[in-house]
């Protein structure tokens, strides 16, 4: 139950964020996407490169079918919050507290199933997204493709290296029959910390420039929100001072990063948990999925 009602703050917590984000005028959300690339993007840099490529890529059609999916979990959701408190047999206990986890796990399957009264449009939904992000994916493989080769490359460098070193170990504690496994362990296992040392590298890298991006962004922003209020008479074209402004932001931002070791602090890292394990999925599926 726990976990089920731990899914149901996520789908609360992304309905707040998705309200929030219809109502924020165009400069905010600049001003907000600039933020998350100073403060955020070390961390998150592949789940930012997936929202560049999904709104360059059109991102209007997938967009609705997120948001008939989003209406089919609120429908699920509301069916399954009054299932909580519902007492067929009025004994003054409620149904869902009498029964085990394997049968209450069936009830509220088979309540969703029949929430939903157009599983065909639900179905084309699914589909879409899904299609969205299959080719977000290939695209994002496509613009890692160096980030793997390269660690793939320092692994072809370091194997024999490695292999020579560790050898007589492992032949000491494997048995003999088995001791012809050892050259592809040890080259499986060059591979995989190569790819992991790659990945902490770049986050640095990533960590600067898009805090340099951000950064710029964010006072080119504030810069013109100043002018068309008139409380600032130079366009941003006429003066460094967005220039200096938006690296001492990058420089916070830079610094922010370094210090959380490209994470969020408690308690933000575990009500954005689900960015960390999307995070996570994607650059799994960058680095293995092709």
């Amino acid at each position: 139950k726990g976990g089920w009602y731990l899914s149901l703050f996520y789908l609360w917590l992304a309905g707040k964020v998705f309200q929030l984000w219809q109502v924020m005028p165009q400069s905010a959300l600049k001003i907000a996407y600039g933020l998350s690339l100073c403060f955020f993007g070390g961390g998150y840099g592949v789940s930012i490169a997936a929202v560049e490529i999904f709104v360059a890529a059109g991102w209007r059609r997938a967009f609705y079918a997120t948001l008939q999916l989003l209406d089919d979990a609120r429908a699920v959701r509301h069916a399954v919050e009054l299932d909580d408190y519902a007492d067929d047999n009025r004994d003054g206990v409620a149904d869902v507290d009498q029964i085990d986890s394997e049968a209450l796990l069936r009830r509220k399957l088979t309540l969703a199933m029949a929430t939903v009264k157009y599983p065909e449009e639900t179905q084309m939904a699914l589909a879409t997204v899904w299609a969205a992000y299959v080719s977000m994916l290939a695209t994002l493989q496509f613009r890692f493709a160096r980030l793997t080769a390269f660690a793939v490359a320092v692994a072809g460098c370091l194997k024999f290296f490695v292999l020579k070193l560790v050898a007589m170990p492992f032949k000491r504690y494997m048995p003999k029959n088995t001791q012809q496994w050892i050259p592809v362990i040890v080259d499986s296992l060059v591979h995989f910390i190569s790819l992991v040392l790659v990945w902490s590298l770049w986050q640095y890298v990533e960590a600067v420039v898009s805090g340099l991006r951000g950064g710029q962004l964010v006072m080119n922003v504030v810069i013109r929100l100043l002018n068309a209020q008139g409380w600032f008479p130079l366009k941003d074209e006429e003066t460094v001072l967005d220039e200096a402004a938006g690296l001492l932001l990058a420089l916070a931002g830079i610094s922010f990063q370094f210090a959380f070791g490209f994470g969020l602090p408690f308690p933000f890292n575990i009500m954005l948990l689900p960015l960390d394990a999307l995070e996570w999925w994607l650059r799994w599926n960058v680095t293995w999925g092709s």
